[in-house]
This record gives C-alpha cells, sequence and structure tokens, in this order.
C-alpha cells in the first residue's frame, strides 16, 4: 500500500482498530522511548490511532444533527 492511500472501513471496523491500537500503545507506552528501535512504528499506531478517533467524533457530529431532525419530523 502506498504512503497517503485511504481505506475505506465500515464502523465497525473502526471501532474494532481503534480498541486493537488502545491495547497495543497502552502495552508498548511503559517501555517506549526515542531510543527504542520501534519508536517511529509507536509513533506512527499513535498518530493513526488519533486520526480514526477524530474521524469517528466528527463522524458523529455529523450523525446527531440528522438523529434529532428525524426524531423532531416524527
Amino acid at each position: 500500500m502506498k504512503n497517503g492511500t485511504t481505506l475505506k472501513l465500515t464502523d465497525a471496523e473502526k471501532s474494532h482498530l481503534i480498541t486493537a491500537l488502545e491495547f497495543v500503545l497502552e502495552e508498548l507506552s511503559d517501555d517506549m522511548d526515542e531510543d527504542h528501535p520501534q519508536y517511529e512504528m509507536f509513533q506512527a499506531m499513535d498518530e493513526i490511532h488519533g486520526r480514526l478517533v477524530r474521524s469517528e467524533e466528527h463522524t458523529s457530529e455529523l450523525q446527531s444533527p440528522y438523529v434529532i431532525s428525524y426524531a423532531v419530523f416524527c
């Protein structure tokens, strides 16, 4: 996969990936410092996690007005 490639994930897949990344990041965080050989990979996983969480929050914010509008309409 090339750098900058966008993956299309379902909400369930995104949720599972966020959970998995949170687990891995938590497990590795105590041992990770800039001198660790896998530090760059750790940083990349942390960045991906942040983007997924922000994307999920943005999706929720967009869906919320539609749910409210639907509830008012009905």
